[in-house]
């Protein structure tokens, strides 16, 4: 496929413990309903694996200019990586298009999971980094999904390809988050929130509330999908996301 001349690109982050297999599926569907036109490019954004909270979404937004130069973007952030693309999109004014966050609420995570993320740390400084058991996964993905072998161990291994230092990156610097739904509220940002229907880490009440506050954000909630959207559901968030660009295109227009 050719590319276009100024093909907006639409940057990608991964969430905890997340590589670029968190695509995997949806890349494909995407590129799919895009056919031959190629109308965007797709690009996966690593997460630096040290530094604090700051210094990673100083990171993000270097690779974005240097990627991007001058060229419109979009940007996609999952979990983790929604909220760091949350934060990510208070840096940039006209360039960026649209803000599309998976399975995140820009916000603190809830008690319950923090106290988990304490728990596991704890586990992991005393006996080693030994991956995700299968238990955890299924905490995370929907529950119709709890026989789905090659969806777990796509999960297993994403998570084993991280050390026990990075993880704890993940687990420990980067569990703690400043609340920033009033500043995504104030920026005024074409923002849509995308969740799955059985999502526990979701605070769907806040960002419905912030729907209502502004004309600028959708909420959209996917069936029969868990945290894990961009490999649960990949068919119906990759309609969900062209759907959403295609609207911000004629709003613009």
């Amino acid at each position: 496929m050719v590319a276009l001349v100024n093909q907006p690109l639409i940057f990608f982050i991964p969430g905890t413990s997340c590589d670029r297999t968190l695509w995997s599926k949806l890349w494909p569907v995407l590129n799919n309903l895009q056919g031959t036109e190629n109308k965007y490019r797709l690009v996966h954004l690593t997460i630096k694996r040290s530094g604090s909270m700051k210094e990673v979404v100083e990171a993000l937004v270097l690779d974005i200019q240097q990627q991007a130069s001058n060229q419109p973007f979009h940007l996609v952030g999952f979990s983790l990586g929604g909220y760091l693309a949350s934060a990510v999109s208070l840096k940039f004014k006209a360039q960026l298009k649209s803000l599309i966050v998976l399975a995140n609420t820009p916000k603190s995570l809830p008690v319950a999971e923090l106290e988990q993320r304490k728990k596991i740390s704890s586990a992991i400084k005393r006996k080693g980094y030994k991956g995700l058991n299968r238990s955890r996964v299924l905490d995370f993905i929907d529950r119709r999904e709890s026989e789905n072998d090659e969806l777990i161990y796509s999960i297993q291994r994403m998570a084993s390809a991280f050390t026990q230092e990075e993880v704890l990156h993940h687990l420990v610097t980067l569990s703690g988050r400043e609340d920033l739904c009033d500043l995504l509220l104030e920026s005024q940002r074409p923002i849509c929130f995308c969740f799955g229907e059985s999502d526990a880490l979701v605070d769907g009440a806040r960002m419905r509330e912030m729907q209502r506050h502004s004309q600028h954000i959708e909420v959209l909630v996917v069936a029969s999908s868990g945290h894990f959207l961009p490999l649960e559901q990949p068919q119906d968030l990759a309609v969900n996301i062209l759907n959403w660009l295609e609207n911000q295109s004629k709003n613009v227009k």
